[in-house]
């Protein structure tokens, strides 16, 4: 059977700069900096202080109350934000097969935030520690939430890659619609890792920003000035189809998810490896996975972590990819106003860079000031810019040497 084409057609966000795809568009086009005290606890005894909440967040009403009392806060976040692309896309559980709609979700850390509280109440005495806590704590339950208040019957996975987790559960999701396993999935990520053994940990690794007097400016990929990333939380989901199941019911297509590449460094369990090939060889399976060349890309959306060796290594792999056309690409990094959401990052691009193919429009990398030699391409630096593209690359790297990469493009661009 000839591999069939899968089309994205809803988009759901929970996210430090907005909940629902419109504010979190609006947000990003206007350079809005998220970054602020850490106001969950009290970060005194940490060298960071900051990072990027999700501020006021009210969890969708659809969620059953009973389930809430269990649910962590991650994985209420990555509900949330399934209820919101189901929505978007119009999907019907009672018009469609659900047996053939599958959920696939991205995790690193899953229930931190439960993990930690649990634990202090054990100290207390075991019997006072929820009785389910399963539901709350197992990764397993945040994709199996989802398919329970969906009420969808397909294939229901969580993935654990890191902070390539989101983008991998989509390249699980793509292969099953293309394969023709399933007609429709949810694909998504979410994480909830603003907790004191989280941020004590990256801490430790000196992997964080110290700027606690100066958060506006704290994260700032590509800058060189950049001293480590803004620890986020944030849920995220799309809905993919297969094109022809889309067009079947009359769907609105956002964009075409055409390729997907992903490679492992093997060299080390946090360092990226500065020779930059194995990330240069996931951009050329995504790339070749699409049936495209290099030239055809427009828009790439950086990982951009922030930290002194991930762009540098990411601007040495663009380079070995795409050679001269490197220099007519943007590339941006949308980490810089919303910090590192781990396992959702990668989504949380996905859906920036379907709806820059929507309106054509890239985001801006803020907070760039002093340029750094050995990240020489254009990160459309401070100020979103208007442009004509048909296709973008996003890419993603999580701890132990992951590169995970797509490629995104226009509908009507084949």
């Amino acid at each position: 059977m000839k591999p069939r084409r899968v089309v994205i057609t809803g988009l759901g966000v929970v996210a430090p700069n907005g909940i629902g795809k419109e504010e979190f568009w609006q947000s990003l086009m206007a350079g809005r900096n998220t970054v602020g005290p850490i106001t969950r606890f009290d970060p005194a005894p940490f060298s960071t202080r900051i990072a990027s909440e999700v501020k006021d967040f009210i969890p969708h009403n659809k969620i059953p109350v009973e389930h809430l009392s269990t649910m962590d806060r991650a994985y209420q976040m990555g509900v949330s934000a399934a209820f919101q692309a189901v929505d978007d896309a119009n999907l019907n559980s009672t018009t469609m097969d659900v047996s053939r709609c599958g959920v696939y979700m991205g995790l690193a850390v899953a229930a931190v935030d439960s993990y930690e509280r649990d634990f202090q109440t054990a100290q207390i005495g075991m019997e006072r520690v929820q009785r389910n806590w399963y539901q709350g704590w197992f990764p397993s339950a945040c994709s199996g939430y989802i398919s329970l208040l969906l009420g969808l019957r397909g294939s229901s996975q969580v993935v654990s890659t890191g902070c390539s987790s989101s983008i991998d559960a989509l390249g699980m999701a793509f292969t099953a619609i293309r394969e023709g396993w399933e007609d429709t999935a949810l694909a998504g990520g979410t994480e909830a890792p603003i907790t004191p053994l989280c941020l004590n940990s990256f801490c430790s690794m000196r992997a964080l920003s110290t700027r606690n007097e100066d958060p506006s400016h704290a994260s700032r990929p590509f800058d060189k000035q950049r001293d480590g990333f803004i620890l986020a939380e944030g849920g995220a989901v799309v809905v993919l189809e297969s094109l022809d199941h889309a067009l079947a019911r009359g769907a609105r297509i956002y964009a075409e998810l055409e390729g997907y590449g992903t490679t492992s460094n093997a060299y080390h369990m946090t360092a990226p490896d500065p020779c930059g090939d194995q990330t240069a060889r996931a951009f050329r399976l995504a790339i070749d996975d699409a049936q495209r060349k290099p030239e055809d890309i427009g828009v790439f959306f950086a990982h951009g972590s922030s930290t002194p060796l991930n762009e540098t290594v990411e601007t040495v792999a663009v380079k070995k990819t795409f050679g001269p056309h490197a220099k007519n690409m943007l590339l941006t990094g949308i980490k810089s106003m919303i910090g590192h959401t781990l396992g959702s990052a990668g989504i949380l691009q996905i859906i920036a860079g379907t709806l820059s193919l929507v309106h054509q429009k890239v985001p801006p990398t803020i907070n760039y000031e002093v340029p750094d030699p050995s990240c020489d391409l254009d990160c459309v630096p401070n100020v979103a810019r208007a442009s004509v593209f048909s296709s973008v690359m996003t890419n993603t790297a999580g701890f132990s040497g992951k590169n995970s990469v797509t490629v995104l493009s226009l509908p009507s661009s084949r």
